[in-house]
């Protein structure tokens, strides 16, 4: 939950969260409605 803050409270100075794949590819994702959810090893952000 402190992660989660963390990122809550940083939200405001950036418009994008990048993140690096398992094949090492990177994938940007706009920040106006986000959403993310994690299922076993899976993060899905949309």
């Amino acid at each position: 939950m402190a992660l989660v803050g963390a990122l809550t409270m940083q939200a405001d100075s950036y418009t994008y969260l990048t993140f690096e794949t398992t094949d090492g590819s990177k994938v940007s994702v706009n920040i106006t409605s986000l959403s993310l959810s994690a299922s076993g090893k899976t993060l899905t952000a949309g």
